[in-house]
């Protein structure tokens, strides 16, 4: 697996039904409009231990940005935001929505 990949998706609106796994990446997902995660939506950005000839070493957790210029960000119930990390730092999610779309 390939660690810290970035992956930015930017929109009108941003709506995600599905995975994206980045290990240990970096996700962004911006929008003038609204930002939803469905109930289907998986976003993994966990740290892995990677096998360096007889240690173990374990990647950091990734970061999520969340950004609405003029609307909502949503996360369904059922939903999965994962950054975690094993003897490492974890992941950081930042979300900022700045005004209500309608």
């Amino acid at each position: 697996d390939a660690l810290g990949a970035t992956l930015e998706l930017r929109g009108k609106s941003v709506g995600l039904e599905g995975s994206i796994v980045l290990p240990s990446g970096r996700l962004v997902l911006a929008a003038t409009g609204d930002v939803v995660l469905g109930a289907g939506s998986r976003i993994d950005l966990t740290g892995r231990k990677t096998a360096l000839f007889d240690v173990d070493k374990y990647s950091w957790g990734g970061d999520l940005v969340l950004s609405s210029e003029a609307g909502n960000i949503a996360q369904a119930a059922g939903s999965v935001i994962d950054g975690a990390a094993r003897n490492t730092r974890g992941g950081t999610v930042r979300a900022t929505a700045l005004g209500a779309s309608g």
